[in-house]
Formats: C-alpha cells, structure tokens, sequence
C-alpha cells in the first residue's frame, strides 16, 4: 500500500481535514529500522485502509512536525483521532500489536 507522502507545509491540514482517523508513520530514509518496520505496517494499513487515512512524513524533510508532535524515537506511528490526543507506537515490528493499536 502506498502511503500519502506529507511534511510540514500539509500535515496539520491532511490531519484535520480528514473524516477518518490519520495514522502517520513518521520514518528516516537512512534509518534501517524505518526500513525493517515498513512492509509490517504497509501490511496493516492496506487491511485497514477504509479505517484509516494513512500517511507518511519523512523527518529529515520535516523537522517543525517531529516537533510538534514530540517525536523522539523512530519509527514511530502517530494516531490523530477526533477530539482525542494523539496516540503513539514505536514498537512496529509486531503486527499483532500494530493491528490492536488501530483497532
């Protein structure tokens, strides 16, 4: 599955603009964790893609939002749902929790 490519100039607007709830994978291109976890979490979000609005932000692309929402470690899965605060997962490597953490 392909995820929705957002940085800083979108991520807030993509995030609040959506009816569905947006879980955003927050990744480095250099970092091999990020690499290890993607087909993982691809798998999961292609079987919730009518749940979920799925994006990905690049943090060396985007440093004001790894700011904004306080991301420390990588790689990290943010959920935005409304009216609630976000929610993160570092650990990305198990899908059973992955798939219970967007349930």
């Amino acid at each position: 599955m392909q995820f929705q490519k957002a940085d800083d100039s979108n991520l807030k607007e993509l995030i609040n603009s959506s009816e569905l709830p947006v879980a955003v994978f927050f990744i480095a291109k250099f970092c091999p964790f990020s690499k290890k976890c993607q087909p993982v979490v691809e798998r999961v979000a292609y079987d919730k893609r009518d749940s979920y609005k799925f994006l990905k932000v690049d943090i060396n692309e985007s440093p004001k939002s790894i700011e904004q929402y306080n991301i420390v470690t990588i790689p990290k899965l943010v959920v935005f749902r409304k009216g609630r605060s976000p929610e993160q997962l570092g650990d990305l490597e198990r899908e059973n929790e992955l798939r219970e953490f967007l349930c």
